[in-house]
């Protein structure tokens, strides 16, 4: 499996720098600093980019009309981030458009649980470290065996420190040999493997309603399985965050109370910018289990989990 990259920090790299520490780009709304300051954003060596981006694959060859998974898998430098499908109060999602052989497929990316990035009072979600997205490729019956299948994917995202953001762009590729035998697993598949343990799980029997909402709050009632309570004593229930953008204030407190039968309320605060009433939200609850290890992970909450609110009401209504 042979593999190439060609990254390209857009130059120039202008960052905005602003008193604060503030990251960007700035989010609607929020007033410009008194000061602001175009500075150079320095450039980095040619073998130490903010983000060094590479494909990686399950495995080395892939069957007529079978399946392989691949990863987009960005090592970001120390102390910057990029950001996730919602961003927040700043940013821009991290984008990959594919590049494949006729007949190919690439089904939706899968995002791994993001965190909270703060600073000067404004909230981003996204990565740091090494993230991986996650897609599976499927080839086409027509596929001939003995033929090699160029996948490239195509990159753009923003990087961020407390002090900076830099767009990039990169294109990344591998060669998958079409083969009629069993696959067997590439020397990365360990990589793929761990980014889908950091995926959003969807725990059997987990239902979230909306139970309340007006002009600036929605209130999120969660009731996990059995197996996985969330009233304080074995798993604290962490963040929320929202697919859809603009929905909530990122940097302002989610809070969180238990309720009966191991549930609990999520009070989320609004923006101005989505008004009126909202039918779903779909997202992540990053949850910390306490006992009998402690073990993080974030728990998904789809359209199949969540009532529209007018019928979270009537259930409440009707239990009273």
């Amino acid at each position: 499996m042979d593999e190439m990259v060609g990254t390209r920090i857009r130059a120039p790299a202008l960052a905005l720098a602003f008193p604060l520490g503030l990251p960007l780009p700035l989010p609607l709304g929020l007033p410009l600093p008194l000061v602001l300051v175009l500075v150079l954003g320095q450039a980095r060596a040619a073998d130490d980019p903010l983000v060094q981006p590479s494909l990686v694959a399950a495995s080395a060859s892939i069957r007529p009309g079978g399946e392989v998974v691949v990863g987009v898998r960005l090592r970001l430098a120390p102390g910057w981030h990029v950001y996730w499908i919602n961003p927040g109060d700043a940013g821009t999602a991290v984008q990959v458009g594919w590049d494949l052989p006729e007949g190919f497929a690439a089904g939706a990316l899968e995002w791994p649980v993001p965190s909270r990035f703060e600073a000067g009072g404004i909230a981003s979600y996204g990565y740091s470290g090494e993230p991986v997205l996650l897609a599976t490729l499927r080839a086409p019956a027509s596929a001939a065996p003995g033929t090699r299948a160029r996948i490239a994917a195509r990159l753009d995202w923003l990087v961020c420190s407390e002090e900076s953001c830099i767009p990039g762009e990169a294109t990344v590729s591998l060669d998958l040999e079409v083969a009629a035998a069993e696959p067997h697993p590439s020397a990365e598949a360990p990589i793929l493997d761990a980014a889908r343990a950091r995926l959003p799980r969807a725990p059997a029997g987990l239902r979230a309603t909306i139970v309340a909402q007006d002009d600036e709050t929605i209130v999120l009632r969660v009731e996990p399985p059995a197996d996985l309570p969330l009233d304080g004593r074995t798993a604290a229930a962490g963040l929320f965050f929202p697919e859809r953008e603009g929905l909530i204030e990122a940097a302002e407190e989610q809070a969180v109370r238990p309720v009966a039968g191991g549930a609990v309320e999520i009070t989320l605060p609004r923006t101005s910018i989505v008004k009126g009433r909202v039918a779903e939200v779909r997202g992540v609850l990053r949850v910390k289990r306490l006992q009998p290890t402690t073990e993080e992970f974030g728990v998904a909450l789809g359209a199949d989990a969540i009532d529209t609110g007018r019928k979270g009401q009537e259930k409440q209504e009707r239990a009273r």
